[in-house]
């Protein structure tokens, strides 16, 4: 089964996902650079334990930050389908998102 969305629908997925794409590019941008910067603190010999976790916090604050605007997008996607296009959405993006995580566990 596929979507079939209707040209309604389409529409208004666009609008949702145009509208929230700067906001969660923002905080994508910003998750990475926190990134960056806790991998070279943690690089260093000398890494104070309290700036260590000061970091790892924003780090995951920002994070958090992330997947709340993907998920409320997700939600507000969700909204536009009917239950049955609901299920094929829900299988196949918990899919996306398992293959997303296997990714990011990797070392």
């Amino acid at each position: 089964m596929e979507l079939h969305l209707t040209s309604q629908q389409v529409k208004r997925i666009d609008a949702i996902f145009e509208s929230s794409l700067p906001a969660r590019r923002a905080l994508r941008q910003e998750l990475d650079a926190l990134e960056r910067q806790l991998d070279a603190l943690l690089d260093s010999a000398a890494v104070d334990d309290s700036v260590a976790a000061a970091l790892v916090t924003r780090v995951e604050t920002a994070r958090a930050h992330r997947n709340i605007a993907r998920m409320t997008m997700l939600y507000r996607i969700r909204q536009v389908l009917t239950a049955e296009q609901r299920r094929w959405f829900e299988a196949h993006t918990f899919q996306l998102d398992g293959r997303s995580r296997e990714r990011q566990s990797v070392p």
